[in-house]
């Protein structure tokens, strides 16, 4: 198994401007054993979110900002 770096998640290049708005959320992370993760060192762009805001992630209408696909 290969473990995540402390800084988390990237995808682009330092200094990439194209994926300003891109964000990295998590929420509670664990290890292998079920440990909750010390993300202290986590990039600005990847952060640990709330119940609520995992709840409200899950709800079609806020995740699709009212778009219903047929």
């Amino acid at each position: 198994m290969t473990a995540i770096s402390a800084k988390g998640w990237t995808i682009t290049p330092a200094g990439t401007t194209q994926t300003g708005s891109l964000r990295f959320w998590e929420y509670q992370s664990t290890d292998a054993n079920g440990t909750l993760l010390n993300v202290s060192g986590r990039d600005p762009a990847s952060q640990q979110i709330s119940a609520s805001q995992a709840a409200m992630m899950r709800d079609k209408a806020t995740v699709l900002a009212g778009w219903n696909p047929q």
